[in-house]
């Protein structure tokens, strides 16, 4: 959707496009099992954004990339960036660069070469849990690779072991950092939930 009259402070009327929604299941794909885009980015050496979709083949999760010159026609790459046998289907994905030189400054994704990792983040639907690998991003090929001694899916690297899922995170570059939110479900019951007129945070 796009603001109807950008001259409001609150934003409060939206428009919802005749080109919406801008990217779609394809033929034997699931509605339901393809959702939760990334954040686009902008690759400045080849004039393409680029974002992923959270999806899954059969019992495989899946994140597919799509690419666009003007942001508004999105094409799928050939083949997934990424994808792990057995883990379902992959909500909320997201893809960020790291330094591994200088742990205290986060990344936008101008940065590239050889001292930067990349984050691929899944929320595992059939666990509710935040898994992550640490690997090689090749932007001429977009082709993630896990680090050799990056467990994959189930065995992966875990973002939170408290009740905590469905996050994403985003680049403040005030600050110079990357911020991961996320969704606190809680373990009232449906009764203590109904009182208090809201669940979860």
């Amino acid at each position: 959707a796009i603001p109807q009259d950008l001259s409001d402070p609150y934003l409060r009327k939206w428009i919802k496009p005749d080109d919406n929604p801008i990217v779609k299941p394809e033929h034997g794909e699931n509605g339901s099992d393809f959702r939760d885009p990334t954040t686009a980015w902008f690759n400045k050496k080849d004039g393409y954004w680029r974002m992923l979709v959270g999806s899954k083949e059969k019992h495989r999760g899946v994140a597919y990339m799509y690419k666009s010159r003007d942001f508004k026609k999105w094409v799928k790459t050939k083949l997934p960036i990424h994808s792990s046998k057995k883990t379902g289907m992959w909500e909320c994905p997201d893809f960020f660069p790291v330094s591994l030189t200088d742990k205290k400054k986060g990344l936008d994704f101008s940065y590239d070469g050889p001292n930067i990792k990349h984050v691929l983040k899944v929320s595992l639907d059939l666990a509710r849990y935040e898994y992550y690998t640490l690997g090689k991003y090749d932007t001429k090929k977009d082709s993630y690779r896990p680090d050799g001694n990056t467990p994959d899916g189930w065995d992966g690297l875990r973002f939170d072991y408290g009740n905590f899922y469905a996050s994403k995170t985003f680049f403040d570059d005030k600050k110079n950092r990357r911020v991961l939110w996320g969704w606190a479900n809680e373990s009232d019951t449906v009764e203590d939930d109904n009182l208090k007129g809201w669940a979860g945070v």
